[in-house]
């Protein structure tokens, strides 16, 4: 434990536990800095000619990474949100509500047959996309990972899980869907991010070949993905576990 004196240090708020990031944030945020950090833990399966699916708890800017990726490697983006909507025969979510879609996706996937019903919707997507690699946006149970695994080439699929902390989730959900409204709250927010059908988002976690962590909003998590795919246009990403990338400053 130490004192610091915030009219002259700068922080790098990676270096404190979650409770003080929240507090330094909130009151202190000309003072921070950010590392943004990519985190690879199996090069192999984070190549070109992969499949890549991404995945994260709603708000974490999974899909925004995968439109990213998509746009720099020329990728066809698979929406798994669209094709559990075609197979439940359910209304968009514009219609129905976000709480009424993750409550019906929910009762589809843990159907007996719904992740290899979904594995296989995903691979004929990639079929009609003339077999190419594809980015895979929003795989959410860990048994449709594991049916898409056992299905595709051989197994050649990188998985890429986007860390992001609750609050940071919480201010992109609300700018993205929620249009920035004051009425929308945290609490309405925590009912959509402990749905059930989030509950198997940490395993995937677990079996991620990447981590990139989404700390500190979109303006350092770009860099990170600057540096993603710089590293994995052709070849295997150097197989390093931590890549800390320019220190970047948070804007209040």
């Amino acid at each position: 434990i130490s004192w610091i004196d915030l009219s002259k240090d700068t922080l790098d708020i990676s270096d404190f536990e979650y409770w003080s990031q929240l507090c330094l944030r909130k009151f202190y945020p000309s003072t921070l800095i950010a590392k943004a950090r990519l985190q690879v833990l199996n090069s192999s399966r984070l190549t070109k000619d992969h499949l890549l699916v991404v995945a994260g708890r709603v708000g974490s800017g999974k899909s925004e990474t995968s439109t990213y990726l998509g746009e720099r490697l020329s990728h066809p983006v698979i929406r798994t949100g669209e094709l559990v909507r075609t197979l439940m025969n359910a209304p968009s979510i514009a219609e129905i509500g976000r709480e009424e879609f993750q409550k019906r996706a929910f009762e589809f996937i843990s159907g007996p047959n719904g992740p290899n019903r979904l594995a296989q919707a995903i691979l004929r997507q990639v079929t009609n996309n003339g077999g190419r690699p594809c980015i895979v946006d929003g795989v959410r149970n860990l048994q449709t990972f594991e049916k898409l695994e056992s299905l595709y080439h051989g197994g050649d699929i990188g998985l890429i899980y986007i860390q992001t902390p609750p609050d940071v989730a919480f201010d992109m959900y609300r700018a993205r869907e929620a249009q920035g409204t004051l009425s929308f709250s945290y609490r309405d927010f925590l009912k959509v991010y402990d749905a059930p059908v989030e509950s198997e988002i940490t395993s995937l976690g677990r079996k991620a070949h990447a981590i990139v962590y989404n700390s500190f909003g979109m303006e350092a998590f770009r860099r990170t993905l600057d540096d993603f795919v710089s590293r994995n246009l052709k070849t295997p990403i150097a197989p390093v576990h931590v890549i800390e990338l320019e220190r970047v400053k948070v804007r209040s």
